[in-house]
């Protein structure tokens, strides 16, 4: 792989290794195609999401790479130019690929990207709740998504002169089923979390139901927000790892 490209959670399917990476056209020289994409003039601010844009913005498409050894990468396609960053993977028994996107430029939505083999067209499906680091399985016949979910009403935008309240807002760890059909998002269970929160892992278990692995500050935060509170006011807080034994209902 040429230099620049972030890693992101590989996957194994088909016996061949899977990976979604994000590259950053903001380390480039020139206005490229890609970045005539991403950067949005403020006459065209997007009225559906009014916060877009008011979070850091890297500009970074997402690629899916293939490799049988996992030393040597090759790029199958292009799946987007969104501002993508943390995007998870999962495959369905007959090929079909889901992918999940944390989009840096908002803090209102994610979007999720759909393709069969070759994988080399993408659709596209804008969510209606932001995920961060999304987890992706496909498990008892349901896309299964894990992350981390911010709510808009109460999240503030991040200001660099008030540290404390900075990031203030609930926070949690969550599951959601997904309609690859519709788009539809479809939340299933909250897990017991909230401040700096989430990372979750996802494995089937061979009764059907669910373990997830995921990390949560909630035991040292007194209060549902990332930054402040607790034992250690205006810094993050330190965090311990769960794990949770979902059963999924018929």
């Amino acid at each position: 792989m040429d230099d620049g490209w972030w890693l992101w959670r590989p996957q194994m399917f088909g016996g061949r290794h899977y990976m979604v990476a994000y590259y950053s056209h903001a380390q480039q020289w020139e206005m490229t195609e890609p970045l005539k994409q991403m950067v949005r003039p403020s006459s065209q601010k997007d009225p559906a999401h009014p916060k877009s844009g008011h979070l850091v913005e890297y500009f970074q498409s997402a690629s899916l790479f293939v490799s049988d050894d996992v030393l040597h990468w090759k790029k199958v396609s292009d799946i987007a130019v969104d501002d993508n960053d943390e995007t998870g993977i999962g495959f369905r028994d007959d090929g079909r690929a889901l992918v999940v996107s944390r989009v840096d430029a908002s803090p209102d939505y994610a979007i999720a990207y759909v393709a069969d083999p070759p994988y080399q067209k993408w659709q596209r499906f804008v969510l209606d709740e932001a995920i961060d680091q999304p987890a992706v399985l496909h498990h008892q016949g349901h896309w299964i998504i894990g992350g981390r979910y911010l709510d808009t009403e109460t999240w503030n935008t991040p200001n660099r002169f008030d540290p404390e309240n900075k990031m203030e807002g609930r926070i949690g760890t969550r599951l959601w089923f997904f309609d690859d059909q519709s788009g539809k998002l479809t939340e299933g269970t909250t897990l017991p979390s909230w401040g700096d929160c989430g990372q979750p892992a996802l494995v089937p278990m061979d009764s059907g139901g669910l373990l997830v692995a995921y990390y949560s500050c909630s035991e040292m935060v007194d209060v549902n927000r990332t930054v402040g509170g607790g034992p250690f006011p205006g810094k993050y807080s330190k965090s311990s790892i769960y794990v949770a034994r979902i059963v999924i209902g018929k």
